[in-house]
């Protein structure tokens, strides 16, 4: 059985992963199987995560078929199913525990070499949010004063932790009234069509109409929720 290349989808995110406020953020393994999208019958695709990948304890690594089916490869398609960000196709594309800007650089390479990558961005909001909302102390932070309080170093953590809270509410309002643009636009456009437009043509349709900086698959998706949830 030969490999088929297929055109496919990379994973781009809202979210500024290289944000100051996520700096000390670490996914590791539990954590990133709370932000992947489940397979077509809801478990979670260990071992066929995206394309091409699969999720070990130590990060996600290259799916190699088996010998025989490795064998039957041209050397293009060889070539094409070891791409490995660092050329290095035994080692994890992704190693736990990781950073954002480590989980941004894989993602960047994902999508230039076409990988799909399926995380679910609100899930990972949550994963986030629960490791900001933990106490570190930072010796370095002009914030708190040498022998201050049990008292008042909780209310310094309480203040850090609801200023936290707070831009995410802003920026989850922010998107939303975003996104509700884009299905404004999306009816518009579909009521003034003789023939509906399919998901993809209209994903284009609005990126052009209302002259969108994010990519036709974020838009697709964002359209996508709005039609399952009408369905």
């Amino acid at each position: 059985m030969g490999f088929r290349e297929t055109e496919l989808e990379g994973a781009e995110l809202e979210l500024d992963l290289e944000s100051p406020e996520f700096a000390g953020v670490r996914i590791d393994f539990y954590n990133f199987i709370r932000i992947v999208e489940p397979d077509q019958h809801g478990g979670l695709p260990l071992n066929d995560f995206g394309s091409w990948f699969e999720i070990r304890k130590a990060g996600v690594y290259l799916k190699m078929p088996d010998d025989r089916v490795l064998s039957s490869l041209t050397k293009l398609e060889r070539t094409f199913l070891m791409q490995h960000p660092r050329g290095t196709p035994d080692e994890p594309v992704l190693a736990f525990p990781f950073t954002l800007k480590e989980l941004k650089t894989f993602l960047d390479w994902a999508i230039n070499v076409g990988h799909e990558v399926p995380i679910n961005e609100d899930e990972l909001l949550e994963v986030i949010e629960t490791q900001k909302a933990q106490p570190t102390l930072d010796t370095s932070s002009s914030a708190i004063a040498p022998n201050q309080s049990d008292a008042s170093l909780g209310e310094y953590y309480r203040k850090q932790n609801r200023d936290f809270a707070e831009k995410n509410q802003e920026r989850h309002e922010a998107r939303d009234v975003e996104h509700q643009r884009w299905r404004d636009t999306a009816d518009e456009i579909q009521r003034l069509r003789q023939r509906p437009a399919s998901l993809r043509e209209l994903a284009v349709l609005v990126k052009e109409r209302l002259n969108l900086p994010d990519s036709k698959n974020t838009i697709r998706k964002r359209l996508g929720k709005q039609s399952s949830g009408n369905g």
